[in-house]
């Protein structure tokens, strides 16, 4: 009987964490052209930071590029903070001015 209840009681709340990361606002990560970052930090940015292939990195930095911004990815309003900061460490470590902001959907 008692396992019964904790299964039970386990199985409610995977399902209320489930719709809990559902109802999380998303916001859109984007990442903001300058004149001084490199086009290949911006590619390592794209792969090591947003986990995109070499392919998608490359075409999203000439979008940022030709647009002057670019969305990155669409995350929960947490991570994409958290990229957000990731991508200005880095580039305040490698001496970049690039800029990125989360902005809610």
């Amino acid at each position: 009987m008692e396992k019964l209840f904790n299964e039970k009681t386990s199985e409610k709340t995977k399902i209320k964490k489930r719709l809990k990361q559902k109802l999380q606002r998303q916001y859109t990560v984007i990442i903001l052209n300058d004149p001084f970052t490199t086009f290949e930090f911006v590619e390592d940015i794209l792969v090591t930071v947003f986990h995109k292939t070499k392919g998608e990195a490359i075409k999203i930095a000439h979008a940022i590029h030709s647009n002057g911004r670019e969305i990155v990815g669409v995350y929960a309003k947490d991570i994409a903070l958290t990229m957000v900061k990731r991508v200005h460490l880095e580039a305040v470590q490698r001496e970049f001015p690039l800029k990125c902001i989360a902005e809610e959907c």
